[in-house]
């Protein structure tokens, strides 16, 4: 599979090529343009894309892409989206009327003349309705390149779909959060607006040159509409030059680098990637055909590729349940191939059992059952102590947002804990310098929503320092939890 994004101006192919093994050797290639792809929310020259799409083929590194099956990853401006609330135990069958009146009434789109999809995430008693649509003629022109290619559309992702599919694994389901997701950029930098389940502005907002100051802006007005920002996940060429602490105060909300994220929580889909010792890779600069992979592997039945639904017709929106697949993918992970060599070989090695016991002279082994009228001693099974379990903190180290403030004026001391907090298992953790370095002993701020924290820190940090108590956290602060680190550190 390739997956092939298309922007305004820039182009980025990733090809997949699974071994026999079951990992995936990749191919890539990126390039920006200075003539536009799309222009007024619609493709330009069909000749101008084809072209683009075969330069990035035939020139990926390390060697051409030939796979002719396309993921197509496309900027949110393209769609038209809706995000519905219904009750979480609606019938399938209520879903889709529901779906096509609202898309309707609401959204204005004639469904005959649209390529469209939709999938439900459910939470508590409600569930959410994510839908997509693109135009047919909006299509065309890049189904009329890839045409002349012989390639073939094998799915359409929007763009924030893919971005989302990136950081999915960090939430919660108990917590209801607001995210930003900013991919900073030497040429354009962008932002999108989530909440715990996926989109929830559609809009995709442009950063400017200088993303700091937008970025506060954005925090500000979101803020204005009730909508406090818990963190924001940084992504793009430029977030690896970022500071996390300094960028976290400019822009007044928490900062994750994507680059974290991905090594803490998608070890997995990292696993299946045979490394690349190409220069020109990095995760950062694919981020969107890596997402739009995670989201393929995850939401199987979502495609955007089916025919238009015809008015009055009995045909069913395709329906994508989180985390279900289905069963024809079910299907596809059962009878795979490693799966099917297993079985082989647990039968050959079954028979091999079976025939070596028949050799035996069974009839040689007895067992020493009580005959009649033996007496049968029974000992009583002395009862085992029972022990009180220990209370366990109802909060988790890797969810916990950690600010380290140097106060005892020891250079490298903040970071000297950062280490010692990640060794334990804390994994989101900014460094800083505390207004002054007069502490002598370290202090522990908490909010109260983290509170059992407390006994976490105590344990994890007794070789170094003795901690009784602590102080409640403003719950206005980013972090969750504060350690300004005084003299008495060892």
């Amino acid at each position: 599979m390739v997956y092939l994004y298309l922007g305004q101006h820039s182009i980025k192919a990733l090809g997949f090529t699974k071994t026999l093994l079951g990992q995936y050797s990749l191919a890539h290639f990126a390039k920006t343009h200075s003539s536009a792809f799309i222009e007024n929310g619609a493709f330009q020259s069909v000749d101008l894309i084809a072209s683009a799409i075969k330069e990035a083929l035939t020139s990926a590194e390390p060697q051409p892409i030939s796979d002719k099956d396309i993921c197509l990853i496309l900027p949110q401006e393209l769609f038209v989206f809706g995000r519905y609330i219904v009750p979480s135990d609606i019938s399938d069958s209520a879903i889709v009327p529901f779906v096509k009146d609202k898309v309707r009434l609401e959204l204005k789109v004639p469904l005959e003349s649209t390529h469209h999809d939709y999938f439900v995430k459910r939470k508590g008693t409600e569930a959410t309705v994510f839908f997509y649509s693109i135009d047919t003629e909006v299509l065309k022109p890049l189904q009329e390149a890839l045409q002349l290619l012989q390639l073939k559309i094998a799915r359409i992702i929007p763009e924030e779909s893919a971005y989302y599919s990136l950081f999915d694994k960090t939430l919660r389901a108990d917590k209801k959060e607001i995210i930003l997701f900013a991919s900073y950029n030497e040429q354009h930098s962008f932002a999108y607006v989530y909440d715990s389940l996926g989109l929830l502005k559609s809009e995709c907002v442009d950063l400017g040159s200088d993303i700091k100051p937008s970025l506060k802006t954005l925090v500000g007005s979101l803020e204005s509409e009730g909508l406090k920002v818990s963190r924001l996940i940084l992504s793009g060429t430029q977030a690896a030059t970022v500071r996390q602490d300094l960028f976290t105060k400019d822009v007044g909300a928490w900062t994750n680098p994507l680059e974290k994220i991905i090594d803490t929580f998608y070890k997995d889909y990292l696993k299946m990637l045979i490394p690349t010792s190409s220069e020109n890779f990095s995760i950062l600069m694919y981020d969107v055909c890596f997402g739009a992979f995670i989201f393929t592997e995850t939401m199987r039945e979502f495609t955007l590729t089916g025919k238009p639904v015809v008015s009055g017709s009995n045909r069913r929106l395709p329906k994508m349940s989180v985390p279900g697949s289905g069963l024809l993918s079910a299907l596809r992970e059962i009878f795979n191939l490693k799966t099917i060599i297993i079985f082989v070989l647990s039968f050959i090695l079954t028979l091999g059992i079976i025939f070596g016991l028949s050799k035996f002279n069974l009839a040689q082994f007895s067992l020493n059952l009580p005959k009649k009228g033996d007496k049968v001693v029974v000992s009583k099974p002395t009862s085992a102590p029972t022990r009180k379990p220990s209370p366990t903190p109802s909060v988790k180290r890797e969810d916990l947002k950690v600010k380290v403030l140097n106060g005892s004026g020891t250079r490298g001391k903040a970071g000297e804990v950062k280490t010692v907090l990640q060794d334990a298992g804390y994994t989101d953790i900014v460094t800083s310098n505390a207004e002054n370095f007069d502490y002598t002993a370290t202090e522990i701020q908490l909010k109260k929503s983290v509170s059992d924290a407390l006994s976490l820190l105590q344990k994890d940090l007794a070789d170094y320092v003795t901690i009784s108590d602590a102080a409640d956290l403003n719950d206005e602060e980013n972090a969750d939890v504060v350690i300004i680190v005084g003299s008495d550190w060892e």
